[in-house]
């Protein structure tokens, strides 16, 4: 993101003030400073209300209730963070009377206020805000740009502006929500059947929230991250209320799950089918209970999903398993989706056994071509090494033969195929892990 300039308070006061009463009159005077800061709120209203594809990303930054060079820090953190093109700022030194009327730009107006962000980069090196000039800043340049709203200044209140994504954004296809202090999810209000990209993954929810969200959103997400916690006992059973739900479009997922899974309907009332990049974190590590309670949600995608990831969060910390865990349900997982192309194990589960056996004749992930995997020893390194080479080996025979079978014309015997390994990485525990 540019450098950002402060700029005096006086004229930030012009650009809400025209930013915010569209019927306030210009001067009449070309010499007056808030005829040009008028002039350009003026086209910027006009050109986010005619572009749609402005509001494609929304994304709050954290609230900060330190110094101001603190708050300041952070949220610039946050907009570089977001890589958006377009961002707004409320860092600056704003007056006391104005939190109420910059939370009306936030929520009623919406990114009207932009003009603020395309103001101030500019102000400092121009003698006089006339120098303004709008062809500047034309649709075309601006048709791809994304929206960030921020404002550390003071805390969101959704209490009476809880309808403002429907009613500011009617074309909005995603959102991405990092802070929602204490404001449940579903009084967003958002066009929930139109979300393309819905990303929840910094808010935990409960489960029955995250199912809503789910059944809403079914027809058109592609891409979702959710963090959803288990409260017990705070709902009916999720198969009482809820529908099996095809869910056809979404081709990313990422679920965070809190530690302990205790309603597993979650699991298997929605039919992810297309689904090709997943990635399902824990907290506190995977228990041989939690894989097998995970299993139904990856069948429905057994012939879409190529890219596989089991994450424990707390990795790097002294609340990884220390000993040696050899879960028989991830033979069962792999051989649910015999379409993977990567897979990840987070430190806690290892391959061993027959699973290594079947993966190196290819009868289990017979398109692998990436591993990503833990060891609890070196002898189960060695044997991951070894099942590499006998599988590569055997991917090397199987295509001679195919190339023979070819070249001979007989064909009418089916020769299975294997995808050689071409990544392997393995993380080694430290000794004091072993121990």
């Amino acid at each position: 993101m540019a450098r950002i300039q402060d700029v005096s308070t006086e004229i930030l006061i012009e650009i809400f003030h025209f930013a915010l009463e569209t019927e306030n009159p210009l001067s009449a005077s070309p010499f007056d400073t808030r005829r040009y800061i008028g002039a350009v709120c003026s086209f910027w209203r006009d050109v986010l209300n005619g572009t749609p594809s402005l509001w494609q990303s929304i994304s709050f930054a954290p609230t900060s209730s330190q110094s101001a060079d603190e708050g300041r820090a952070l949220a610039h953190a946050w907009l570089q963070r977001s890589h958006n093109t377009l961002s707004l700022d409320f860092c600056s030194r704003l007056p006391r009377q104005l939190p109420g009327r910059v939370e009306d730009l936030l929520f009623g107006g919406g990114a009207i206020s932009i003009v603020e962000e395309i103001i101030r980069p500019r102000y400092s090196c121009l003698p006089h805000p006339s120098a303004i000039h709008l062809s500047e800043f034309s649709r075309a340049s601006t048709s791809s740009s994304s929206t960030t709203f921020t404002n550390p200044r003071s805390e969101f209140t959704f209490d009476e502006r809880r309808s403002f994504s429907c009613l500011d954004a009617p074309h909005l296809t995603s959102a991405k929500l990092h802070l929602l202090n204490g404001v449940h999810p579903l009084d967003l209000r958002l066009p929930w059947s139109q979300m393309k990209l819905l990303d929840f993954g910094s808010i935990p929810m409960a489960d029955d929230v995250f199912m809503n969200i789910m059944q809403m959103s079914a027809g058109s997400l592609c891409d979702g991250s959710f963090n959803v916690v288990f409260e017990p006992q705070s709902h009916p059973p999720l198969a009482t209320t809820f529908p099996q739900i095809p869910v056809s479009n979404v081709i990313k997922f990422r679920l965070i799950l809190g530690r302990h899974l205790a309603d597993q309907d979650l699991f298997r009332l929605p039919e992810f089918r297309a689904v090709k990049y997943l990635q399902i974190e824990k907290a506190g590590g995977f228990t041989d209970v939690d894989l097998e309670t995970i299993t139904p949600l990856l069948r429905p995608m057994s012939s879409s999903l190529e890219y596989f990831t089991l994450l424990n969060p707390d990795e790097g910390t002294n609340t990884i398993p220390r000993s040696h865990v050899y879960h028989p349900e991830i033979a069962t997982i792999l051989r649910a989706v015999p379409s993977l192309i990567y897979l990840h194990l987070p430190r806690g589960v290892f391959l061993d056994g027959a699973v290594i056996e079947d993966i190196a004749s290819g009868s289990v992930l017979s398109n692998i071509e990436a591993l990503d995997v833990s060891v609890s020893s070196l002898e189960n390194g060695y044997r991951i090494i070894e099942m590499v080479v006998a599988r590569n080996d055997e991917a090397q025979r199987l295509a001679l033969d195919f190339q023979a079978s070819s070249s001979s014309r007989v064909l009418d015997v089916a020769i299975p195929q294997i995808t050689p390994i071409v990544r392997l990485q393995l993380q080694v525990r430290s000794r004091t892990e072993m121990a």
